[in-house]
């Protein structure tokens, strides 16, 4: 017995063949892309991936990078209540 047409399936099946019929447009679609299209959706991607490696390795190793945060904060403190300092110490300094 023959299959019936994708119009008059009905249930799963008729998402399924509709669904196939999409699938198979967009793989046209990307095939027509050009060399320099191509190249640019696989730089996207590519970065893409290492953003989202990074992003988990960064997760896997919250504590490593919270402790080298403080550190740089604790370096930079100093220079930051320096200018502070010298901002607040300037204002009236103009006087003179």
């Amino acid at each position: 017995m023959p299959a019936a047409p994708a119009e008059k399936r009905v249930g799963k099946d008729a998402g399924f063949f509709r669904n196939r019929k999409w699938r198979i447009r967009l793989k046209e679609d990307v095939m027509n892309f050009s060399p320099v299209k191509r190249k640019e959706m696989a730089k996207w991607i590519i970065g893409i991936a290492a953003a989202c490696i990074l992003i988990f390795l960064g997760l896997q190793n919250i504590g490593a990078i919270a402790g080298a945060l403080s550190r740089c904060a604790g370096i930079i403190r100093p220079l930051l209540t320096g200018c502070i300092i010298a901002v607040i110490l300037n204002v009236p300094m103009r006087f003179f």
